[in-house]
């Protein structure tokens, strides 16, 4: 096993240690912080703020398909009473 010490240019990576094992994760140095991924599927699990950043994201997506639902919805109901 490697360091834990990060250096200036490092993009070393880290296994848990065998009692670390049943989490499953890869650690690898990201400048100043340590990233953790899923062994099975690679996915990076976010720190609170990529977290709060991606629920932000997804909230907003969120929002403008349900106004793009609503006028929509509205396109649809000048159409149909115009045929009538």
């Amino acid at each position: 096993m490697t360091s834990l010490l990060p250096s200036s240019q490092s993009t070393e990576v880290f296994y848990p240690s065998s009692d670390c094992k049943p989490l499953q994760l890869r650690l690898q140095i990201e400048g100043q912080i340590i990233g953790f991924y899923r062994e099975d599927s690679g996915e990076k699990l976010l720190i609170p703020e990529e977290l709060a950043e991606a629920l932000k994201q997804e909230r907003l997506a969120r929002e403008q398909a349900q106004a793009q639902v609503e006028r929509l919805k509205e396109h649809l109901r000048r159409r149909e009473a115009a045929c009538r």
